[in-house]
């Protein structure tokens, strides 16, 4: 039996299929990619392995006794607490469900919190609050950070070392290296896969990061139009076998739409089609136009048309001895830049450095203790 198993899952929303008899099998030392393009399922199917979402058929089984863990994207509500007792679990709302296998089987409805595991003896919670405490101290944290005013650099080491903690059999990441610096990731990257070549953990990973994914990946798992496709590679040779496989599959859709609308065009005439040595032809149109209408278009390949209103002059952003402060802490001190249509520009820097307060200054989300921002016309 896998270590995980996920058995013909299919997930609708609104009516739409999202998933549709998704399959996969996950051993010891798996290092997984997961891709799509965004709206393809990939956290959902995230969620429905962890056990904190619901399948509308389909299971997911954990082999007896192993135990799993999983860091969602996005950070969940109501998160409270010290960054240590969130990071150890002590705490309701840390984000990372934490499921141990009962019978081979892993009930999609468990408890996120993996309440339903029981309650580990003393010396069990003592071991796992030093783990987090060493994976806090490594990720730059405070273990006496109140995770409810931090900022969402903190919150997301703090939700990792959660995860990382946890000591799991199978490591569910959703975009792990959000909100990470680069040092950070880098760390990140040799951890992962030390964890999965010497400790032989199970590691399913979503990321945007191509870096990360090159290095990591040992299988890809793609979610498109609802299936999900498996590819025994890595991430660069998988990258080119799709990208053929995609250029055949449009080249055969060109050639199917040529012949349907050749078919169409010939119904139009009307006359041959309603005799009856051409019932035959009639159908296959009916067919085709049945195969043609239940086609699920790749995503991305949409052409559209849009009005734009008037672009803007060449100034975007002007600011002047920009200062801000939280408290006595500096954020940003006397700040004069020009921003111009075009410009593309990176802010780089610690967590908690003030990278997002840099740019609700700059959008006038907040008001400088000193200084202007200026923004160009028609913005």
């Amino acid at each position: 039996m896998a270590l995980l198993g996920i058995h013909d899952v299919h997930y609708h929303i609104a009516g739409e299929a999202l998933l549709e008899g998704v399959s996969l099998h996950v051993e010891p030392g798996d290092r997984i990619t997961l891709v799509g393009r965004n709206g393809t399922g990939k956290s959902t199917l995230l969620r429905i392995a962890s056990g904190a979402l619901i399948p509308d058929e389909g299971r997911v089984s954990l082999q007896s006794g192993a135990h799993l863990a999983y860091l969602p994207q996005q950070f969940p509500r109501g998160l409270s607490g010290t960054a240590i007792d969130v990071a150890a679990g002590d705490t309701a709302g840390g984000g990372a469900t934490d499921t141990t296998g009962a019978a081979g089987y892993a009930a999609p409805g468990d408890s996120p919190d993996g309440a339903h595991n029981g309650t580990p003896d003393p010396e069990a919670l003592a071991a796992r609050r030093l783990e987090a405490e060493q994976f806090l101290t490594r990720l730059g944290v405070e273990a006496a950070t109140d995770v409810a005013t931090a900022s969402g650099g903190v919150i997301r080491r703090v939700l990792l070392a959660r995860t990382l903690a946890a000591g799991a059999d199978a490591l569910l990441l959703d975009e792990p290296t959000n909100h990470l610096d680069i040092d950070t990731v880098l760390w990140l990257e040799d951890y992962l896969l030390r964890l999965a070549d010497v400790e032989k953990r199970a590691i399913i990973m979503v990321t945007h990061d191509r870096a990360l994914a090159r290095r990591f990946t040992t299988r890809v798992a793609e979610l498109d139009r609802g299936r999900l496709y498996l590819a025994e590679t890595d991430y660069d040779e998988f990258v080119r076998r799709r990208e053929a496989q995609l250029e055949q599959e449009e080249a055969e859709r060109r050639e199917f739409d040529k012949k349907l609308a050749a078919e169409q065009a010939w119904y139009n005439k009307g006359v041959k089609a309603r005799r009856t040595r051409d019932e035959g032809r009639v159908r296959r149109l009916e067919a085709m136009r049945e195969e043609h209408r239940r086609r699920r278009e790749r995503q991305g390949t949409a052409r559209m048309s849009i009005e734009t209103a008037g672009r803007s002059g060449t100034i975007v952003i002007e600011t002047e001895d920009l200062t801000f402060s939280y408290g006595t802490t500096p954020i940003v001190s006397g700040l004069s830049t020009l921003i111009e249509r075009g410009d593309r520009l990176g802010i780089v820097g610690p967590n908690g450095s003030g990278k997002t307060t840099l740019v609700r200054l700059l959008l006038g989300e907040l008001e400088p203790d000193r200084g202007s921002v200026r923004h160009g016309t028609g913005l």
